[in-house]
């Protein structure tokens, strides 16, 4: 070999463990350098260690920011409370584990002191991808809701450029500012690894969509050439990278997964946290909340400190597949056996059984399962399709598909439920492919806030002497109403069962049952109302009149009742055991 020619080969093209620029910063002055006041900022699913940050060193100002985030949770909600944000577009909030309004974020709206700018699902993470690719983009999403009407600045209806005779929705793009994101690992440069989360169906389309490129938070800096070896994982190239910080359990409270990574330690949702924040909103002390667990703690080290090793141990034993088990039999120890049922219970139980019949009758391969009862629902109803044979699969809409629902815990992904999943694909994917695509042969199992006789659902905002309440958010349910055939499981009352929705953001059409827990209501033949067919019995009221009286009652409209109105059969006391052992501390049963 020529001496020049073996000098260019072994000097010139090695590959260095390490390469890159290093963007290694604290997090502090990651922040400082890189978040300003009036940006619109993108915020991914627990990145709360940078959320803690933001407040440390802008508490007491008022910055403007533009919060875009999929499901502000926890850290954002604290960033809202601070006043440090004017505006969030968002797809919904959540606030603790169960569906339900958002006391921080109607307290700044009575206030004056937000705005908020509201998406399914699907249609959001939509937004961020038409950032990052070409603008504007498609959707099966968004038509026939209020949203469709109130964000024409960013969605249409146009004729098929293809001459398909259809029309056809299409979504602007968005681009943030800056993006925030936690990853499971990054090397110095920022080559990271994001790994799927509880709810984070977006992916990493934020910090690709991003003007300035991400602030990056991550549980571990690791080398280049751990980088090569798990190149199929990484999903933000380092040019698309602003700052990388180490930040343990940066995720805390939200819980983060180590999929394709035994050697690291995953972490679980800390409940009784979430649930402590909880209290202090309930009790008018969220400033002293956050001044004891953000403002007192300068830094995060400091913040992790207080947490305590032993609270932090408990959070990775958590998250062990098995852990299951163990916390399934602690907890059957109190499951009742008894008969006796609360309406809730019976409700699941008979909206169980009608997810079993259409499944069989229509041949669905697949369960889009909502939140809270409509969950339970679904899983119910799964467990006896397959012990009947069938095996129509579970899906969630932020991309978890194939998994089997677990005793313990009843959150919609719970990690042991998150760990028997066949498929993880994110929310455009599911919602766009799997449930509303041309080849959809599913059934979506959903929850909401108000229903209409036409079936049209809210679950956005009601109106009140005060304001407008702002209720969850659309969520998927703007985008799991694209799937063949719907049903809603809902308590029932005057308020929730109302003559006409207020605010549309799942359209009635393709709804064709809704389940109560007063009686089940079907759309009949060409009728496009939900027509009373079958009623609970009622000790009270042990005549069929006095029962369908009651139904009516309770019911916002002028209800129908089918020719065929029937009693409906008791729930046996094995489904309630059923029942129970999904959700043994009755978070949606009771």
């Amino acid at each position: 070999m020529d001496k020049k020619v073996k000098q260019i080969l072994e000097t010139e093209f090695d590959i260095p463990s390490d390469e890159g620029p290093d963007k290694v910063l604290p997090l502090a002055e990651a922040i400082k350098q890189n978040i300003h006041p009036g940006q619109q900022i993108h915020m991914g699913m627990a990145t709360d260690a940078a959320v803690r940050e933001i407040i440390r060193q802008f508490y007491g100002t008022t910055p403007g920011f533009t919060l875009i985030a999929e499901f502000p949770f926890f850290g954002p909600l604290n960033l809202i409370h601070c006043g440090l944000v004017e505006k969030i577009i968002c797809a919904g909030v959540g606030e603790g584990r169960k569906p339900r309004p958002s006391p921080t974020i109607n307290k700044a709206l009575r206030e004056n002191k937000l705005q908020i700018e509201s998406y399914s699902l699907a249609s959001f993470i939509q937004r961020l991808m038409a950032g990052a690719i070409a603008g504007f983009m498609p959707t099966v999403s968004l038509a026939g809701s209020t949203m469709a009407e109130s964000h024409t600045h960013s969605f249409k209806m146009i004729d098929d450029p293809f001459d398909s005779g259809r029309k056809v929705g299409v979504i602007k793009g968005i681009n943030p500012d800056i993006s925030i994101m936690h990853a499971w690992a990054a090397d110095r440069s920022g080559n990271a690894i994001v790994l799927p989360h509880h709810f984070t169906a977006e992916e990493t389309w934020g910090a690709w969509a991003s003007r300035s490129g991400a602030v990056l938070t991550t549980e571990r800096i690791v080398s280049t050439d751990f980088i090569r070896k798990h190149n199929i994982l990484v999903n933000i190239p380092q040019y698309m990278v602003r700052s990388v910080s180490l930040a343990p359990l940066g995720a805390h409270p939200e819980g983060i997964m180590n999929w394709g990574f035994c050697e690291f330690d995953a972490y679980e949702y800390d409940y009784d946290f979430i649930d402590a924040r909880q209290d202090a909103v309930k009790n008018g002390k969220l400033d002293e909340w956050i001044r004891e667990w953000i403002l007192d703690c300068p830094c995060e080290e400091d913040y992790l400190h207080k947490l305590g090793p032993e609270k932090i141990a408990f959070l990775r034993g958590k998250a062990n597949s098995d852990h299951w088990k163990w916390q399934a039999a602690a907890k059957a120890e109190n499951i009742s056996a008894s008969e006796h049922y609360v309406p809730r219970e019976r409700m699941v139980v008979m909206a169980s059984r009608k997810i079993v019949e259409k499944v069989i009758e229509r041949d669905y391969k697949t369960i889009l399962s909502g939140g809270g009862v409509a969950s339970l629902s679904a899983w119910l109803g799964h467990r006896n399709l397959r012990k009947q044979g069938h095996d129509a699969e579970i899906v969630v809409g932020s991309g978890q598909i194939g998994f089997t629902p677990l005793p313990g815990d009843p959150f919609i992904t719970n990690f042991t439920s998150m760990a028997t999943c066949k498929m993880i694909t994110n929310g455009v994917n599911c919602y766009q492919v799997f449930i509303g695509g041309e080849n959809k042969r599913s059934l979506s199992v959903l929850g909401c806030a108000q229903i209409d006789k036409f079936g049209n659902i809210n679950s956005a905002q009601v109106p009140t002497a005060k304001g407008n309440i702002y209720l969850t958010g659309a969520g998927g349910g703007g985008d799991a109403c694209k799937a063949r055939e719907v049903m809603v499981v809902i308590e029932q009352s005057r308020q929730r069962f109302v003559e006409k929705v207020s605010y549309i953001t799942s359209s009635g059409e393709p709804i064709t049952t809704l389940v109560s827990t007063l009686g089940i209501f079907e759309k009949l033949g060409d009728d496009q109302e939900l027509v009373l067919t079958g009623y609970f019995y009622n000790p009270k009221m042990p005549s069929a009149e006095e029962a369908i009286r009651h139904v009516k009652d309770n019911c916002g409209w002028d209800l129908k009742i089918s020719p065929q109105v029937k009693q409906l059969p008791e729930p046996t006391v094995e489904e309630l055991i059923r029942l129970r052992l999904l959700d043994p501390d009755g978070e949606y049963i009771t």
